[in-house]
């Protein structure tokens, strides 16, 4: 939660008074602001991406490039994802329930070499088809129009637990047409924080940027002379002043030199699109150039962009914005880590294993700067050194278990911990029983606190009526923890989901990296998942390091084991709506 965009603030800085829109404002800056956990950033996919997601991967399996197990889990998560989607059942119900029909449908899998079954394959190319007939009758800037005309009337009536997933669902098609996360929160902060206009008239203003056709821009480079005489479509300063008569940023442009001109389409003025546009043609260029000559020391950092809607020149540095794009997330929860991760590389009692953690340490920090293909599968390789255990039998059995094991040992203490974190940072106090819930630096006192009052009849009312006064948003985290406190099954659903979706992610990495290795495909949303594996990198190491102290473990082998039998018995525990639950459990896990 972005801390200033406290109810108040928002009434009284941008005159939006209604429920609705001060919720949505919270939302979208959360969602979009590039500090933002993962658990609290934009997803990458909704019902109409999964599916053409899912579509893409039976690409794949006909051309040799993945096999029918990853179908066969795409498949699932695509039928969960459609199954919760608001937007196609209240526009398109007849086909959405077609949709559904055809990816409902399980494959059955040759364990012995990860194939669908031939018997099965007509399900697949039944799923491909009607996808594709989907995409010909509703494609995806109908979907992204009906999801934006959904959430304007849960703004209007104030319902709140639709704006939340309608501005969810949004921000995920935003994704499927080309438009930077940056841009589009960029652009939020320009419409409805400092335009000073009515909501209605920034709304309108912001879905009508939302909407708009590529812009078209000219980008050059500079081009040194010991090896231009290779590089097609040279042009001289002279020549670009010339074509482009502006006294708009001309003078980026200096007469003497060379540069390299190319044509690209991208979002309007979404810097990141044109940098990622721009340098991708540069480089190709460039290689050719370097493979013939060995004379390009290094590539430009800088290209120099011609608007030609607005008529005018700017510059952009490619390690300028990818710096600002980078998220780290170092330091989250507790100060003194770094005694903790010390200690648990010292106490390790083999080099190998000492190893493989610091490896994995330096190479999620990149201090090199790496770009974001070659940054995952920096972190890809430090995952599966890591996480390989002889306790599997393959390396992406085990990170798939391993790793959501771990991330899922503590979920609810870190989900209370970050709400309470929320509450800090907006200003919100609170006592219950004579103690301090809300301190800068939470305890576990204050997480057995906050757990108490969610499940206390009498008092959870009167304190998440305190947060909603002060921060919508907040209210409805409060609503959500409150509700998977409920009872024990809550809880271990809750828990379950978690480690699924960790695990489909996962999968969705594997399978990324083995099209780039084998098959040289760069994914899409590969900068997406690099925030991801960071993350689950940085968590796994913090929480491996805590488990290693308190119970005296110093070898990775055991602590996979320890993390495996944790999760089995929280299972056992929380068996069933009846099953008690022990505050202390959440703090310190269940083995």
């Amino acid at each position: 939660m972005l801390s200033y965009l406290t109810n108040e603030f928002i009434k009284t800085n941008f005159q939006f008074n209604s429920v609705g829109q001060i919720l949505f404002i919270q939302k979208i800056k959360e969602l979009l602001n590039n500090n933002s956990g993962v658990s609290y950033s934009y997803k990458i996919n909704n019902a109409y991406s999964i599916l053409l997601e899912l579509k893409s991967v039976i690409k794949d399996l006909e051309y040799g490039r993945t096999n029918g197990f990853i179908l066969e889990e795409v498949r699932k998560e695509a039928n969960e994802i459609v199954k919760k989607d608001l937007v196609m059942p209240a526009k398109q119900n007849a086909l959405y329930g077609t949709v559904c029909d055809e990816i409902r449908k399980g494959l059955s899998i040759d364990k012995n070499n990860q194939s669908i079954n031939a018997t099965d394959m007509d399900k697949v190319h039944s799923m491909y088809s009607a996808i594709c007939n989907l995409e010909n009758a509703y494609e995806i800037m109908d979907y992204l129009n009906d999801t934006v005309d959904m959430l304007k009337s849960a703004i209007q009536s104030d319902e709140c637990e639709k704006i939340i997933d309608l501005t969810e669902c949004l921000v995920s098609s935003i994704i499927i047409t080309k438009r930077s996360i940056s841009s589009v929160y960029t652009n939020v902060g320009y419409f409805f924080e400092r335009s000073g206009k009515a909501f209605d008239d920034c709304w309108n203003q912001w879905v009508g940027n939302l909407l708009r056709i590529d812009a078209k821009y000219k980008c050059y480079f500079k081009i040194e002379d010991k090896y231009k005489e290779k590089v097609t479509e040279t042009i001289t300063g002279v020549e670009v002043k010339i074509m482009h008569p502006t006294e708009n940023g001309s003078s980026l442009i200096e007469d003497e030199n060379t540069y390299w001109e190319i044509d690209i389409k991208a979002p309007a003025n979404d810097h990141v699109s044109i940098v990622e546009k721009a340098f991708r043609v540069y480089k190709k260029e460039m290689g050719i150039v370097e493979f013939a000559t060995a004379k390009v020391d290094k590539l430009d950092d800088r290209v120099i962009v011609y608007d030609e809607h607005f008529n005018k020149f700017f510059d952009l540095e490619q390690k300028t914005i990818a710096k600002n794009l980078d998220y780290k997330p170092y330091n989250q929860y507790h100060r003194n880590i770094d005694r903790v991760v010390r200690l648990f590389v010292d106490n390790l009692s083999n080099e190998i294993d000492k190893n493989k953690v610091v490896n994995a340490i330096i190479n999620t920090c990149n201090f090199e700067g790496e770009g974001k293909t070659y940054n995952f599968l920096l972190l890809w390789s430090s995952l599966e050194a890591l996480f390989r255990s002889n306790q599997y039998p393959t390396a992406i059995t085990a990170i798939k278990d391993i790793v959501p094991n771990i991330l899922s040992h503590r979920y609810i203490y870190y989900r209370l911990y970050d709400f309470l974190k929320d509450c800090n940072n907006i200003g919100l106090n609170y006592q219950y029983q004579g103690n301090n819930v809300v301190t800068e630096n939470p305890n576990t006192e204050q997480i057995v606190l906050l757990f108490n009052i969610l499940r206390d009849q009498s008092e959870k009312d009167v304190f998440l009526q305190a947060c909603k006064n002060s921060y919508e948003l907040l209210y409805y985290r409060g609503i959500e923890l409150e509700r998977i406190l409920m009872n024990a099954k809550n809880m271990r659903q809750k828990i379950e989901k978690h480690r699924q979706i960790l695990g489909y992610q996962l999968q969705r990495m594997y399978r990324i990296r083995n099209k780039f290795v084998h098959h040289s495909l760069v994914d899409e949303n590969i900068d997406v998942l690099c925030k991801h594996i960071r993350v689950y990198m940085w968590e796994a190491i913090r929480e491996m390091s805590y488990v290693a102290d308190n119970r005296k473990i110093n070898t990775l082998e055991e602590l996979y084991a320890y993390f495996r039998m944790n999760n089995m018995m929280m299972q056992k525990m929380l068996l069933n709506a009846n099953s008690p639950i022990d505050a202390k459990n959440i703090s310190n896990g269940y083995l």
